[in-house]
Protein backbone atom coordinates (compact mmCIF):
# COMPACT_ATOMS: atom_id res chain seq x y z
CA UNK A 1 0.00 0.00 0.00
CA UNK A 2 1.50 3.25 -0.95
CA UNK A 3 2.48 5.73 1.69
CA UNK A 4 0.46 9.05 1.87
CA UNK A 5 2.87 11.93 1.45
CA UNK A 6 2.69 14.34 5.21
CA UNK A 7 1.73 17.70 4.45
CA UNK A 8 4.34 20.67 5.15
CA UNK A 9 3.97 23.20 7.57
CA UNK A 10 4.03 26.65 6.50
CA UNK A 11 4.16 29.50 8.40
CA UNK A 12 3.75 33.13 6.98
CA UNK A 13 5.24 36.05 8.32
CA UNK A 14 4.03 39.48 7.77
CA UNK A 15 6.29 41.59 5.71
CA UNK A 16 7.00 44.31 8.10
CA UNK A 17 9.11 41.31 10.16
CA UNK A 18 10.82 40.10 6.61
CA UNK A 19 11.71 43.67 5.56
CA UNK A 20 13.29 44.22 9.84
CA UNK A 21 15.24 41.39 9.13
CA UNK A 22 16.84 41.91 5.82
CA UNK A 23 17.43 45.43 6.99
CA UNK A 24 19.53 44.06 10.64
CA UNK A 25 21.35 41.49 8.31
CA UNK A 26 22.76 44.06 6.37
CA UNK A 27 23.71 46.20 9.49
CA UNK A 28 25.54 43.50 10.61
CA UNK A 29 27.79 42.88 7.50
CA UNK A 30 28.95 45.89 7.56
CA UNK A 31 30.04 47.33 10.94
CA UNK A 32 30.96 44.05 12.19
CA UNK A 33 31.40 41.10 9.94
CA UNK A 34 33.36 42.18 6.87
CA UNK A 35 36.05 43.63 9.05
CA UNK A 36 36.76 40.93 11.22
CA UNK A 37 36.40 37.69 8.99
CA UNK A 38 36.82 36.07 5.45
CA UNK A 39 36.91 38.82 2.86
CA UNK A 40 40.20 38.16 0.15
CA UNK A 41 41.24 41.88 1.31
CA UNK A 42 40.11 43.46 4.57
CA UNK A 43 39.70 47.83 4.54
CA UNK A 44 43.57 48.12 4.95
CA UNK A 45 44.05 46.13 1.96
CA UNK A 46 45.32 42.51 4.25
CA UNK A 47 43.79 39.24 3.76
CA UNK A 48 43.21 38.59 7.39
CA UNK A 49 45.95 36.63 7.71
CA UNK A 50 48.67 38.79 8.51
CA UNK A 51 49.86 42.17 9.14
CA UNK A 52 50.86 44.32 6.45
CA UNK A 53 52.80 46.97 8.24
CA UNK A 54 56.29 47.98 6.98
CA UNK A 55 59.02 45.56 8.72
CA UNK A 56 61.36 46.75 10.76
CA UNK A 57 64.52 47.92 9.32
CA UNK A 58 62.61 48.50 5.72
CA UNK A 59 60.97 51.99 6.59
CA UNK A 60 63.67 54.05 3.93
CA UNK A 61 63.15 51.07 1.18
CA UNK A 62 61.48 52.25 -2.39
CA UNK A 63 58.61 50.48 -3.71
CA UNK A 64 59.20 48.02 -5.95
CA UNK A 65 58.06 49.11 -9.08
CA UNK A 66 58.18 52.35 -10.49
CA UNK A 67 61.87 52.01 -11.86
CA UNK A 68 63.10 51.06 -8.85
CA UNK A 69 64.49 47.34 -7.92
CA UNK A 70 64.44 47.27 -4.38
CA UNK A 71 68.23 47.32 -3.87
CA UNK A 72 69.20 51.03 -3.23
CA UNK A 73 67.37 54.21 -3.28
CA UNK A 74 66.97 56.55 -6.46
CA UNK A 75 66.43 59.57 -4.25
CA UNK A 76 68.67 62.89 -4.58
CA UNK A 77 72.19 62.22 -2.96
CA UNK A 78 73.23 64.44 -0.48
CA UNK A 79 74.94 67.40 -1.42
CA UNK A 80 72.75 67.84 -4.71
CA UNK A 81 69.29 69.26 -3.38
CA UNK A 82 69.93 72.52 -4.80
CA UNK A 83 71.12 71.25 -8.08
CA UNK A 84 69.03 72.23 -10.61
CA UNK A 85 67.58 69.71 -13.04
CA UNK A 86 69.40 68.54 -16.34
CA UNK A 87 68.02 69.53 -19.96
CA UNK A 88 65.68 72.15 -20.21
CA UNK A 89 68.41 74.49 -21.00
CA UNK A 90 70.49 72.86 -18.39
CA UNK A 91 73.63 71.03 -19.37
CA UNK A 92 74.50 68.55 -16.53
CA UNK A 93 77.31 66.38 -16.13
CA UNK A 94 77.39 63.26 -13.47
CA UNK A 95 80.70 62.20 -12.34
CA UNK A 96 79.87 59.07 -10.63
CA UNK A 97 81.86 57.41 -7.68
CA UNK A 98 82.84 53.99 -9.37
CA UNK A 99 85.79 54.04 -7.69
CA UNK A 100 88.97 53.28 -9.71
CA UNK A 101 87.47 54.11 -13.02
CA UNK A 102 85.53 56.59 -15.32
CA UNK A 103 81.72 57.08 -15.71
CA UNK A 104 80.03 60.11 -16.44
CA UNK A 105 76.22 60.74 -17.46
CA UNK A 106 75.30 63.95 -19.40
CA UNK A 107 72.05 65.12 -19.59
CA UNK A 108 72.03 67.99 -22.52
CA UNK A 109 69.88 71.03 -22.72
CA UNK A 110 67.99 70.41 -24.96
CA UNK A 111 67.14 66.86 -22.76
CA UNK A 112 69.18 64.29 -25.10
CA UNK A 113 71.22 61.86 -22.60
CA UNK A 114 74.71 60.61 -22.98
CA UNK A 115 77.29 58.21 -21.00
CA UNK A 116 80.59 58.16 -21.04
CA UNK A 117 82.46 54.66 -19.97
CA UNK A 118 80.86 52.54 -17.36
CA UNK A 119 83.71 51.83 -14.54
CA UNK A 120 85.04 48.23 -13.81
CA UNK A 121 82.39 45.34 -13.36
CA UNK A 122 80.46 45.08 -10.71
CA UNK A 123 77.27 44.82 -9.06
CA UNK A 124 77.73 48.40 -7.21
CA UNK A 125 78.91 50.16 -10.16
CA UNK A 126 75.69 49.18 -11.97
CA UNK A 127 73.64 49.66 -9.34
CA UNK A 128 75.14 53.42 -9.57
CA UNK A 129 74.23 53.75 -13.06
CA UNK A 130 70.81 52.59 -12.09
CA UNK A 131 70.54 54.60 -9.16
CA UNK A 132 71.25 58.16 -11.61
CA UNK A 133 69.48 56.85 -14.42
CA UNK A 134 66.51 56.26 -12.45
CA UNK A 135 66.78 59.86 -10.50
CA UNK A 136 67.38 61.52 -14.13
CA UNK A 137 64.26 59.63 -15.71
CA UNK A 138 66.48 58.33 -18.35
CA UNK A 139 65.58 54.96 -19.90
CA UNK A 140 67.32 56.10 -23.76
CA UNK A 141 70.63 57.12 -24.16
CA UNK A 142 71.29 59.09 -27.52
CA UNK A 143 74.71 58.00 -27.23
CA UNK A 144 77.02 56.42 -25.85
CA UNK A 145 80.75 57.11 -25.65
CA UNK A 146 83.66 54.37 -24.87
CA UNK A 147 86.82 56.28 -24.45
CA UNK A 148 88.92 53.30 -24.70
CA UNK A 149 89.29 49.44 -24.09
CA UNK A 150 90.59 48.97 -20.84
CA UNK A 151 88.32 47.45 -17.80
CA UNK A 152 87.87 50.40 -15.68
CA UNK A 153 86.41 52.30 -18.26
CA UNK A 154 84.38 49.13 -20.47
CA UNK A 155 83.04 47.39 -17.87
CA UNK A 156 79.59 47.76 -17.74
CA UNK A 157 78.27 48.34 -21.13
CA UNK A 158 76.61 44.78 -21.51
CA UNK A 159 74.40 46.11 -18.66
CA UNK A 160 74.02 49.13 -20.27
CA UNK A 161 73.25 47.38 -23.49
CA UNK A 162 70.69 45.18 -21.48
CA UNK A 163 68.68 47.94 -20.05
CA UNK A 164 68.38 50.85 -21.90
CA UNK A 165 68.28 51.73 -25.50
CA UNK A 166 71.42 52.89 -26.89
CA UNK A 167 70.53 55.46 -30.14
CA UNK A 168 74.49 55.94 -31.50
CA UNK A 169 78.02 55.21 -29.77
CA UNK A 170 81.47 56.43 -29.90
CA UNK A 171 84.01 53.97 -30.02
CA UNK A 172 87.92 53.68 -30.52
CA UNK A 173 89.45 52.01 -33.28
CA UNK A 174 90.47 49.13 -31.54
CA UNK A 175 90.90 45.46 -32.53
CA UNK A 176 89.60 42.35 -30.27
CA UNK A 177 91.36 39.27 -30.34
CA UNK A 178 89.39 37.44 -27.73
CA UNK A 179 88.16 33.78 -29.09
CA UNK A 180 84.63 35.27 -29.18
CA UNK A 181 85.63 37.59 -31.76
CA UNK A 182 84.08 35.01 -34.40
CA UNK A 183 81.01 36.12 -33.84
CA UNK A 184 81.06 39.53 -34.57
CA UNK A 185 79.69 41.19 -37.81
CA UNK A 186 81.97 42.14 -40.68
CA UNK A 187 82.56 46.14 -39.48
CA UNK A 188 82.19 45.93 -36.03
CA UNK A 189 85.27 43.88 -35.46
CA UNK A 190 87.90 46.83 -36.71
CA UNK A 191 91.40 48.25 -35.86
CA UNK A 192 95.06 46.99 -35.70
CA UNK A 193 97.14 44.36 -34.72
CA UNK A 194 99.83 44.47 -32.60
CA UNK A 195 102.15 43.19 -35.35
CA UNK A 196 100.29 46.19 -37.55
CA UNK A 197 101.65 48.83 -35.21
CA UNK A 198 98.14 49.03 -32.97
CA UNK A 199 97.01 47.79 -29.72
CA UNK A 200 94.83 44.42 -28.98
CA UNK A 201 92.09 43.99 -26.76
CA UNK A 202 92.08 40.53 -24.85
CA UNK A 203 89.74 41.08 -22.58
CA UNK A 204 86.18 39.36 -22.74
CA UNK A 205 84.68 42.44 -21.88
CA UNK A 206 85.70 44.34 -24.19
CA UNK A 207 84.15 41.77 -26.92
CA UNK A 208 80.87 41.44 -25.10
CA UNK A 209 80.62 45.44 -25.56
CA UNK A 210 81.12 44.86 -29.45
CA UNK A 211 78.79 42.39 -28.91
CA UNK A 212 76.18 44.11 -26.96
CA UNK A 213 76.54 46.63 -29.84
CA UNK A 214 76.26 44.42 -32.81
CA UNK A 215 72.82 43.28 -31.24
CA UNK A 216 71.34 46.80 -30.13
CA UNK A 217 68.94 47.22 -33.33
CA UNK A 218 68.84 50.51 -34.89
CA UNK A 219 71.98 51.80 -33.39
CA UNK A 220 74.49 53.73 -35.10
CA UNK A 221 77.77 52.84 -34.75
CA UNK A 222 81.08 55.64 -34.98
CA UNK A 223 84.63 54.63 -34.99
CA UNK A 224 85.51 58.20 -33.19
CA UNK A 225 88.13 60.64 -34.85
CA UNK A 226 88.33 64.92 -34.73
CA UNK A 227 85.28 64.34 -37.12
CA UNK A 228 82.43 62.81 -35.19
CA UNK A 229 81.64 66.26 -33.69
CA UNK A 230 77.69 66.85 -32.92
CA UNK A 231 75.91 69.41 -31.08
CA UNK A 232 72.63 70.52 -30.42
CA UNK A 233 69.80 73.52 -29.58
CA UNK A 234 68.00 74.87 -26.54
CA UNK A 235 65.85 77.85 -27.49
CA UNK A 236 64.14 79.92 -25.04
CA UNK A 237 62.86 83.58 -25.39
CA UNK A 238 63.39 83.23 -29.42
CA UNK A 239 67.10 83.05 -28.81
CA UNK A 240 69.18 79.80 -29.60
CA UNK A 241 71.49 78.37 -26.95
CA UNK A 242 74.11 76.00 -28.39
CA UNK A 243 76.06 73.27 -27.26
CA UNK A 244 78.68 71.79 -29.02
CA UNK A 245 80.70 68.17 -28.52
CA UNK A 246 83.90 68.28 -30.54
CA UNK A 247 86.46 65.31 -30.94
CA UNK A 248 90.11 67.23 -30.52
CA UNK A 249 91.48 63.88 -31.14
CA UNK A 250 92.28 61.31 -32.87
CA UNK A 251 93.48 63.72 -35.46
CA UNK A 252 94.07 60.47 -37.75
CA UNK A 253 91.90 59.60 -40.57
CA UNK A 254 89.91 56.64 -39.00
CA UNK A 255 91.52 54.26 -41.43
CA UNK A 256 95.11 55.17 -40.28
CA UNK A 257 94.11 55.78 -36.01
CA UNK A 258 96.54 53.45 -34.20
CA UNK A 259 98.75 53.31 -31.07
CA UNK A 260 100.98 51.20 -29.55
CA UNK A 261 99.35 52.13 -25.83
CA UNK A 262 95.53 51.54 -25.13
CA UNK A 263 95.28 54.73 -23.30
CA UNK A 264 96.28 56.41 -26.18
CA UNK A 265 93.04 55.77 -28.01
CA UNK A 266 91.12 58.26 -25.69
CA UNK A 267 90.01 60.98 -27.47
CA UNK A 268 90.30 64.87 -25.56
CA UNK A 269 87.23 66.14 -25.99
CA UNK A 270 86.06 70.16 -25.66
CA UNK A 271 82.13 69.88 -24.35
CA UNK A 272 81.26 73.74 -24.92
CA UNK A 273 78.11 75.52 -23.64
CA UNK A 274 76.84 78.87 -22.97
CA UNK A 275 80.63 79.92 -23.14
CA UNK A 276 81.42 77.28 -20.84
CA UNK A 277 84.05 74.87 -21.61
CA UNK A 278 84.56 71.47 -20.11
CA UNK A 279 87.32 69.13 -21.17
CA UNK A 280 86.82 65.26 -21.19
CA UNK A 281 90.41 63.35 -21.93
CA UNK A 282 89.95 59.64 -20.49
CA UNK A 283 93.03 58.03 -20.06
CA UNK A 284 94.57 60.49 -22.36
CA UNK A 285 98.50 60.30 -22.07
CA UNK A 286 101.34 62.63 -23.21
CA UNK A 287 101.39 60.70 -26.48
CA UNK A 288 97.75 62.12 -27.52
CA UNK A 289 98.30 64.98 -25.30
CA UNK A 290 101.17 66.30 -27.81
CA UNK A 291 98.88 65.04 -30.45
CA UNK A 292 96.08 68.26 -28.97
CA UNK A 293 99.60 70.03 -28.75
CA UNK A 294 100.65 69.87 -32.07
CA UNK A 295 96.83 70.00 -34.05
CA UNK A 296 95.93 72.95 -32.72
CA UNK A 297 98.65 75.33 -32.03
CA UNK A 298 98.83 78.48 -30.32
CA UNK A 299 94.49 78.29 -30.82
CA UNK A 300 93.68 76.14 -27.38
CA UNK A 301 90.37 76.33 -25.86
CA UNK A 302 90.68 77.70 -22.80
CA UNK A 303 88.69 75.13 -20.11
CA UNK A 304 87.11 76.23 -17.04
CA UNK A 305 86.79 72.59 -15.82
CA UNK A 306 88.64 69.51 -16.87
CA UNK A 307 88.68 65.68 -16.49
CA UNK A 308 91.72 64.81 -15.78
CA UNK A 309 93.37 62.64 -17.56
CA UNK A 310 93.97 58.33 -16.42
CA UNK A 311 93.04 58.87 -12.90
CA UNK A 312 95.49 61.61 -11.97
CA UNK A 313 98.60 59.14 -12.83
CA UNK A 314 101.96 60.79 -13.90
CA UNK A 315 101.81 59.63 -17.82
CA UNK A 316 99.52 62.42 -18.08
CA UNK A 317 98.48 65.75 -17.43
CA UNK A 318 101.79 67.30 -18.36
CA UNK A 319 103.01 70.84 -17.72
CA UNK A 320 102.35 72.11 -21.25
CA UNK A 321 99.40 70.51 -22.11
CA UNK A 322 98.18 71.93 -18.57
CA UNK A 323 99.48 75.20 -19.25
CA UNK A 324 97.57 74.84 -22.95
CA UNK A 325 94.43 74.84 -21.45
CA UNK A 326 94.68 77.01 -18.01
CA UNK A 327 91.79 74.93 -16.47
CA UNK A 328 90.14 76.91 -13.56
CA UNK A 329 88.66 73.77 -11.78
CA UNK A 330 89.54 69.50 -12.14
CA UNK A 331 87.55 66.72 -11.55
CA UNK A 332 89.85 63.29 -10.74
CA UNK A 333 88.02 60.24 -11.06
CA UNK A 334 89.74 57.70 -9.02
CA UNK A 335 90.09 54.92 -6.45
CA UNK A 336 90.20 55.30 -2.28
CA UNK A 337 93.95 53.74 -1.82
CA UNK A 338 94.42 51.67 -4.19
CA UNK A 339 97.42 49.60 -5.51
CA UNK A 340 97.50 52.80 -8.10
CA UNK A 341 98.27 55.22 -5.46
CA UNK A 342 96.41 57.72 -7.64
CA UNK A 343 95.68 60.79 -8.20
CA UNK A 344 99.72 61.45 -7.93
CA UNK A 345 101.38 64.10 -5.92
CA UNK A 346 103.23 65.70 -8.90
CA UNK A 347 100.07 66.46 -10.85
CA UNK A 348 98.30 67.87 -7.74
CA UNK A 349 100.82 69.99 -7.27
CA UNK A 350 101.04 71.27 -11.18
CA UNK A 351 97.33 72.11 -10.34
CA UNK A 352 98.22 73.43 -7.04
CA UNK A 353 100.65 75.88 -8.41
CA UNK A 354 98.01 76.83 -10.86
CA UNK A 355 95.44 77.56 -8.43
CA UNK A 356 93.17 75.04 -9.90
CA UNK A 357 90.28 73.53 -7.61
CA UNK A 358 90.63 70.00 -7.73
CA UNK A 359 87.42 67.55 -7.18
CA UNK A 360 88.09 63.97 -6.38
CA UNK A 361 85.41 61.37 -6.35
CA UNK A 362 87.98 59.22 -4.08
CA UNK A 363 87.34 62.40 -1.49
CA UNK A 364 84.18 64.29 -2.57
CA UNK A 365 81.86 61.13 -3.61
CA UNK A 366 79.73 61.68 -6.58
CA UNK A 367 80.47 65.61 -8.51
CA UNK A 368 77.82 66.82 -10.99
CA UNK A 369 78.36 70.04 -12.87
CA UNK A 370 75.31 72.60 -14.12
CA UNK A 371 75.46 75.28 -16.60
CA UNK A 372 72.74 77.05 -17.42
CA UNK A 373 71.55 79.22 -20.13
CA UNK A 374 70.84 82.01 -17.71
CA UNK A 375 74.65 81.69 -16.31
CA UNK A 376 75.73 84.54 -18.89
CA UNK A 377 78.99 83.01 -19.26
CA UNK A 378 80.23 82.77 -16.06
CA UNK A 379 81.59 79.67 -14.46
CA UNK A 380 82.35 79.70 -10.89
CA UNK A 381 82.43 77.14 -7.94
CA UNK A 382 78.35 77.68 -7.37
CA UNK A 383 77.94 75.50 -10.31
CA UNK A 384 79.67 72.37 -9.14
CA UNK A 385 78.17 70.04 -6.47
CA UNK A 386 79.58 67.23 -4.75
CA UNK A 387 78.01 64.82 -2.12
CA UNK A 388 81.09 65.32 0.64
CA UNK A 389 82.37 68.88 0.09
CA UNK A 390 85.46 68.53 2.44
CA UNK A 391 88.20 69.72 0.24
CA UNK A 392 91.10 69.12 2.92
CA UNK A 393 92.59 65.90 1.33
CA UNK A 394 92.16 66.97 -2.36
CA UNK A 395 95.64 68.32 -2.66
CA UNK A 396 97.35 64.84 -1.08
CA UNK A 397 98.08 62.58 -3.49
CA UNK A 398 97.73 58.92 -3.59
CA UNK A 399 101.30 58.29 -3.10
CA UNK A 400 101.52 60.53 -0.44
CA UNK A 401 99.79 58.90 1.81
CA UNK A 402 100.70 55.57 0.63
CA UNK A 403 104.84 56.42 1.38
CA UNK A 404 103.63 58.08 4.88
CA UNK A 405 101.82 54.94 5.63
CA UNK A 406 104.57 52.74 5.10
CA UNK A 407 107.13 54.63 6.12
Amino acid sequence: MARRKSKKLTVMLPAWVVVIIVIASIAFYFFYLKDHIGSDTDKNGNNGNFSAATPAGFENLPEGGNGNNGNFSAATPAGFENLPEGGNGNLNIYFLDVGQGDCMIIKFPDNKTMIIDSGNVSSSNKQKIKQFTDLLNITVFDYLLLTHADADHVGNFDYVFENYEVKKVFRPNVLSTHANAANLNEGINVGFSKAQGGTEATSKIYCDFLLGLQNEEGCEDVVFNKDSDFGGTYTEGGRDYEYTFDFLTPVAEITDIKYKNANDYSPIVSLTYNGTVILLTGDAESVMENEFLNGYKNNYPDCDLIKIGHHGAETSSKQEFLSAVKPEYAVIQCGVTTSYKHPRQLILDRLQAMQTSVYRTDTNGDIAVSVSYADDYKFSSDKIYCVKSDMTENYIGGDTVYNNSHS
